[in-house]
């Protein structure tokens, strides 16, 4: 690297942090302007040394671990800062790192947003960035369903973390079994009349399919929470809802006549 006291700058930003910058913060730390060190940072992206997710924004590398693959909870706040655009780190990684399901091996980072980004993969880390309509995302990406960490970090609260894990079953990274567990894990955090407030904001499957959870978890206040949008008049639906075959009479098939539920697919907790 020719220039010194960029040199300078970025292993002080490796000692002390943050660990990632743009091409705005060196020039404003160096007094220059990006043509005189875009060809150093090109070269240390080259080398390996940091990663550039999208132009002008920079990851600095960890010891023996690219830029991407460090822990994207040092990078996503100010990543979606970059971007301008609103998020919530919620479904699987919100809890298991925030809300004490921590025994489930979680090695991916779910981001809510209201508009197709490129999911970002590498060979240790994974951030799948889930798009959510911009009028849903409005009505529930505020607070009191967000919960702010003191690294700026935006979290859903526990009771909108188990709305976004059944509202994206769809979702490869949204098991059955894991949705199930996760509940039962992180059931009795949630509280009862702030879920059935946030129910207002959902379709009635989702809520429907969340009650089932938080039943077959045996989290009767929850559940009862969300009977008000139960109706005589519902037809079954499935479980899992990407299982599109509904085998009528079927014997392994269960009905959950409270839900009016189809169970379409297994849970087994962990013990």
């Amino acid at each position: 690297m020719t220039n010194g006291n960029l040199a300078r700058h970025l292993d002080h930003l490796r000692s002390s942090g943050p660990p990632f910058f743009t091409d705005r913060s060196v020039s404003e730390a160096l007094g220059q302007p990006p043509k005189v060190f875009l060809g150093d940072i090109v070269d240390l992206v080259n080398a390996g040394d940091a990663v550039c997710p999208q132009p002008g924004f920079y990851i600095l590398a960890e010891e023996g671990i690219t830029g991407l693959d460090a822990d994207p909870r040092k990078w996503v706040h100010a990543y979606m800062g970059f971007l301008g655009i609103r998020y919530r780190m919620s479904h699987l990684c919100a809890a298991a790192d925030f809300y004490g399901a921590s025994h489930q091996a979680i090695m991916s980072t779910h981001i809510v947003v209201p508009q197709d980004i490129p999911d970002i993969c590498t060979k240790y880390a994974k951030i799948f960035f889930l798009r959510q309509h911009p009028r849903m995302f409005a009505k529930v990406n505020r607070d009191p369903w967000l919960a702010h960490r003191k690294n700026g970090l935006i979290v859903a609260s526990p009771e909108l973390t188990l709305f976004d894990l059944v509202d994206f079953a769809r979702s490869r990274s949204s098991e059955t079994w894991l949705i199930g567990q996760i509940t039962k894990d992180m059931g009795e955090l949630v509280k009862p009349d702030r879920l059935k407030e946030l129910a207002k904001c959902f379709p009635a499957c989702i809520v429907r399919r969340l009650g089932y959870f938080l039943d077959l978890a045996e989290l009767p206040p929850q559940a009862d929470a969300l009977r008000g949008f139960l109706s005589p008049k519902m037809r079954y639906i499935r479980l899992n809802p990407r299982v599109l075959e509904i085998p009528k009479l079927h014997p392994k098939y269960n009905v959950d006549e409270r839900w009016k539920i189809i169970i379409n697919d297994e849970i087994e907790y962990d013990i």
